[in-house]
């Protein structure tokens, strides 16, 4: 009969090595029955190549710091060994943790690792990392793994901008934009606002947030201090970011608004009645106003609006009313009624009147007259009335 007999043997190292196998008889004390020899070739398993894995997450956000978890496979026969993983090209992101180390994997088997990347745009973006290990006998390898991961990004555009095309100076005006969200993401936006002429902004900058896929409106007030061609450069900023993603421009023609007044004159004021002041004015600026002219006389403002076109002067007649003779003061301003703004401004003095010095030299005149007349009467009377005289006595003798 036989019988199998195993053996477990280990080499530690790699080489040729000679295995003898002896029959002992214990019958016949220590006695060799038997003996053979076999040759045996020692090789190293070869661990790897690896093979792609999962990574986690597979979806990440635009300027969000993120761990991510490789997986990779050891698909060769032996174990991989001080085994070591490396970002070499990160195409789109900010590489906070490039490299991380796994424990030894057996083949077959899974090894993962970390690293730390910060995306700074969307899109779908891939990650090359370079795995290193060894073998049992410390001999070096390297694999080179791609990965891919979506990055949801944050964009914007300016979708509008209504601006009047023609301004008047010191008027203020609404500009108003609006914002599209193109991105992947729900977004809160910066909307930035300068202009290249003085020109008063409010506000600055506007906050607005807007649903993926929808649009919203920032309001800004504009107030040109200066004529010319304003340009208004409007920028659109994702906010937690920073990141700058769309920029327009518009222009407006800023106009003056401007009169002179040129002469202040009165028509003859008596007191208690209804007199005219004259005022003249010229239309110096760009554009037609439509002027309110104020006149304070005793407290008591009068007012009158006349329409001026551009380069004309035009003469505006206001009817005031007066309580008192004598040199009194006047303040005269001109406003444009549309705007609130002030013009021009002045001051002057008319001379008012009383009937009352006319009406009493009138009747002294009158009464002179009837005692003239009187006295004529009077005369005539009496000398139709008076008898002759008596002759004189005749001479004595």
């Amino acid at each position: 009969s036989s019988a199998n007999i195993d053996f477990i043997v280990k080499p530690e190292q790699p080489g040729s090595y000679t295995i003898e196998f002896r029959v002992l008889s214990k019958k016949c004390g220590v006695r060799i029955e038997d003996s053979k020899t076999v040759n045996v070739n020692v090789e190293v398993l070869k661990p790897g190549p690896f093979k792609e894995g999962d990574i986690t997450p597979t979806e990440v956000r635009e300027g969000e710091e993120t761990t991510f978890t490789v997986l990779f496979v050891n698909k060769g026969s032996g174990t991989a060994k001080n085994v070591e993983i490396r970002v070499v090209e990160a195409q789109g992101f900010d590489i906070i943790k490039g490299s991380d180390s796994s424990p030894d994997i057996p083949s077959g088997a899974y090894g993962h690792a970390q690293i730390i990347l910060k995306p700074r745009e969307g899109g779908l973006k891939q990650i090359k990392v370079k795995v290193t290990y060894r073998d049992e006998v410390g001999k070096y390898y390297e694999d080179t793994l791609y990965y891919q991961v979506k990055v949801l990004s944050y964009l914007g555009e300016i979708s509008d901008i209504k601006l009047p095309s023609t301004l008047v100076i010191q008027k203020a005006y609404t500009l108003t934009v609006e914002v599209h969200n193109t991105g992947d993401l729900d977004c809160t936006y910066e909307v930035r606002v300068s202009s290249n002429l003085p020109a008063e902004i409010m506000p600055k900058s506007q906050i607005v947030s807007v649903s993926k896929g929808s649009s919203d409106i920032a309001e800004f007030t504009i107030k040109p201090v200066e004529k010319g061609t304003l340009v208004l450069k409007v920028e659109l900023y994702i906010k937690h970011l920073g990141k700058k993603v769309d920029s327009k421009t518009v222009s407006a023609l800023a106009k003056e608004v401007s009169l002179k007044l040129q002469e202040v004159s009165q028509s003859e004021i008596y007191v208690n009645e209804k007199g005219y002041i004259k005022v003249t004015l010229r239309n110096t600026g760009d554009l037609d106003v439509n002027a309110l002219i104020k006149v304070t006389i005793e407290g008591k403002t009068y007012e009158e609006t006349k329409y001026i076109p551009a380069g004309e002067t035009i003469e505006v007649s206001i009817p005031v009313v007066c309580s008192k003779e004598g040199d009194i003061p006047v303040e005269i301003q001109v406003l444009d009624k549309n705007t609130g703004l002030i013009l021009c401004t002045s001051t002057a003095a008319i001379h008012v009147k009383s009937k009352l010095i006319y009406w009493i030299a009138g009747i002294t005149a009158v009464v002179a007259i009837v005692i003239v007349i009187l006295a004529l009467m009077y005369y005539k009377r009496k000398k139709s009335t008076t008898l002759p005289l008596p002759p004189p006595p005749p001479p004595s003798s």
